[in-house]
């Protein structure tokens, strides 16, 4: 079975550029190595919310170049759900932690730090 190339042609025959599906693999081991606690972590909420980032950035400019994917949205929505629990965990556990990581990944927390609605049909009890 034969893999497909790594390097496309771009517009200019000498040049060979890398597959975007490449370069969104290469982000996210990059994010995976700066974000670890130790040398084996792929697991940690702040490994799984880098990861994250990387992957709805990817598939925020794919889904603005093919509006009309919405199997692709979906999954990106899915994505946006998980991290967003992921930064509710890691804001009750850690909250310095949490401030670094949005701050570095530059995430919006407004939504985050609302307080949540409890009770039958979300009313405050």
């Amino acid at each position: 079975m034969e893999t497909q190339a790594v390097f496309v042609k771009s517009e200019n025959p000498e040049v060979l550029e890398p597959r975007v599906a490449y370069t969104n693999f290469q982000s996210v081991e990059e994010m995976r190595q700066k974000y670890r606690l130790h040398a084996s972590d792929t697991g940690s909420a702040q490994v799984q919310i880098a990861v994250l980032t990387a992957r709805i950035q990817y598939m925020t400019a794919h889904m603005q170049k093919n509006k009309k994917d919405y199997a692709s949205l979906r999954g990106l929505t899915a994505m946006v759900v998980r991290r967003r629990k992921l930064l509710e965990y890691l804001l009750r556990e850690d909250l310095d932690e949490f401030n670094r990581i949005t701050s570095e990944l530059n995430i919006r927390t407004n939504q985050l730090m609302k307080p949540k609605l409890q009770g039958a049909r979300g009313r405050r009890t």
